[in-house]
Formats: structure tokens, C-alpha cells, sequence
């Protein structure tokens, strides 16, 4: 870095006489980080930018020969009204020019492009100096970070046998549903869904031909769940549900039929008989209302499928929620 007093070049910090081979080792070092890296002074004027914050601006659009410093980072900030994240940067950076030293805040936001997603984590820490206070802001790329939560969180609404969503993912989705269902006055229907005698399945033909028995119901599940909004989970072991929104009871029980007939009728793994595998459902639909609440709808299910149960199993019991 040099210190004359002529217009600074891209790599230039504003550093008084004295310090030029502190400020060459230390820009040395900056200017090889991968993060992007800017120093802003107390008004948020830009005086330093590393290679990193300059090769990012080129690929996203910005002139190759802008010029940033002298730039009024905050300003920009605040001048981006309608970007929400801009906002945020902005009211971290001006927390951070009246904070301790040392303080830091962090913002983490999405930046996708054309060609891919990405995410950026923000960090602006005071620094304060002989020369005055100052603000590093960082900018670093956290995409893959990102992609390993989406999956992690991914995995952990799903089943790992049958692939369905789990418990989890069910109650979730239920609460979401329900809520929209009662915002249009619109109907919901929930089949509560028990396979007949599956310990016996297992303790007869072992729990391989379980294992294939419940991905073989499974299958079946996903094909009567028609619709992007209808949800076929597996909420226990031998326990499955279907939701189906803007579904009235009449359609809902005609499915249901539907579903326990082709449960019948499928041999749930090779060398099980087809009469082994049979399911009992249980079926209720309502309109939600402010008075009522999603788990009654699924009490009222179960209500119904021990029904069923106690009825001689394989049929489809109607229930009130």
C-alpha cells in the first residue's frame, strides 16, 4: 500500500506515513483471503476493498474499473429500500460505529444467481485505532454450509424406510394446512391408516419381508396422494396418514376405498400371501374453525381407525371430528 496523496489506487489504504510496512504485510495478507473484505470509516465511507470484494463485484455485474473507494457503503445500504437484507446489513453496520470494540454482528442472506443458489454470511466487527473508528466487513461465501443444512433438515422430515414424511414432517405440514384450509373456509380430510396384523407378518416371514411390506404400502400411499398439497406419511411402525385438503368427506371415503382395496389386493413382499396384508383406516373431515385445533382432527381419526379395528379390520370406518 502507499500513502501519497495522489488519487489511491484499488489496493490503496488511507493510513498515515509510518506505517507502510505494516499496512504492505497486513494488505498481503487480506488481499489472499478468499472472503470478500472492505473497511468503512465512521461515516461509512469505503477505504479499503481486498481483491476477493473486487472480483466478486466483476462477476456480478459491476465495472471493472469502479471505483470503491470513496464509496459510501452505508448510504448504498440505505438507499436499497426495497431489500429487506440491505436494511439489515446497514442497521448492523451502524450498531457497530457506536459499539465496543471488538463488537461484532452477523447477517447471514441469500445472493443466488442465474446459474446457481448461494449464501453469504456478513460480519461487521468495530475496530478503533489511533486513526479513528472503523468497521470490517466481511463477506463469506457459506453455500455449502447451507446445502448440508437443507439436507440435514431434509432427512429429518422423511421416513428412511418408506421415504414418506415422518411424525415430524406430518405434524408440521398438518399445522400449516389446517391454518389455510381455515383462512378459505375450505375442507380437509385425514385417513388414519393401520396395517392388519403386521407382528404377525413379522414374527411369521421376519422383518426383511416387513421392511418390503411397509415400502410396498408406502408405494401405494404416494400414488393416491394425487395432488402437490396431499401428504402421505408414516407416523408410527406399521402406522401411516393420509391428509387431503379441499378434499369433502364423500370424496375423501371414496380413497379410502380405493386405497384399502389396492392394500388388499398388493402382496406387501415376496413369499407373503396377498390375505396377510390388509389395512384398517379410520376417516373424519371437517372445515376448521377458530374453535377447534389440528389435533383433534387426528384424535377423532384414531378414534375412528380403532373402529375399524374392532369392527374385523380391513374397511374403512367414518369418524366426527
Amino acid at each position: 500500500m502507499n500513502t501519497r496523496s495522489e488519487p489511491a489506487s484499488q489496493t490503496d489504504c488511507f493510513l498515515p506515513p509510518g506505517l507502510e510496512a505494516r499496512c504492505d504485510f497486513l494488505a498481503a495478507l487480506v488481499e489472499a483471503l478468499e472472503e470478500q473484505v472492505s473497511v468503512i470509516d465512521d461515516r461509512g465511507t469505503i477505504i479499503y476493498v481486498n481483491e476477493a470484494w473486487r472480483r466478486f463485484g466483476e462477476e456480478n455485474g459491476v465495472p471493472p474499473n469502479t471505483q470503491w473507494l470513496g464509496q459510501n457503503y452505508l448510504n448504498a445500504c440505505r438507499q436499497a429500500k426495497g431489500d429487506p437484507i440491505a436494511q439489515r446489513v446497514a442497521n448492523g453496520i451502524e450498531r457497530m460505529l457506536s459499539a465496543t470494540p471488538g463488537s461484532s454482528v452477523t447477517v447471514e442472506y441469500p445472493c443466488h444467481s442465474l446459474q446457481a443458489q448461494r449464501w453469504f454470511l456478513m460480519r461487521a466487527t468495530r475496530m478503533t485505532t489511533a486513526q479513528g473508528c472503523f468497521v470490517v466487513v466481511v463477506h463469506e461465501n457459506i453455500t455449502r454450509r447451507k446445502q448440508a443444512e437443507q439436507r440435514a433438515a431434509a432427512l429429518s422430515m422423511r421416513d428412511p424406510l418408506t421415504g414418506l414424511a415422518n411424525r415430524r414432517a406430518f405434524n408440521h405440514d398438518l399445522s400449516r394446512i389446517w391454518l389455510r384450509c381455515r383462512r378459505s373456509h375450505s375442507p380437509l380430510s385425514l385417513l388414519s391408516i393401520d396395517i392388519d396384523y403386521f407382528k404377525r407378518l413379522n414374527d411369521t416371514f421376519g422383518h426383511p419381508a416387513g421392511d418390503a411390506c411397509l415400502k410396498s404400502i408406502a408405494r401405494i400411499l404416494k400414488r393416491h396422494a394425487r395432488r402437490p398439497e396431499d401428504l402421505a406419511a408414516r407416523i408410527g411402525g406399521e402406522e401411516f396418514a393420509l391428509l387431503l385438503p379441499d378434499t369433502d368427506i364423500h370424496i375423501a371415503h371414496h380413497i379410502a376405498e380405493h386405497l384399502r382395496q389396492a392394500i388388499a389386493l398388493h402382496s406387501g413382499a415376496e413369499g407373503v400371501p396377498h390375505a396377510t396384508i390388509t389395512a384398517s383406516i379410520g376417516l373424519v373431515g371437517t372445515i376448521p374453525t377458530h374453535t377447534m385445533q389440528p389435533d383433534m382432527l387426528v384424535a377423532a381419526a384414531d378414534v375412528a381407525l380403532y373402529s375399524a379395528k374392532c369392527g374385523g379390520r380391513d374397511r374403512v370406518m367414518l369418524g366426527v371430528a
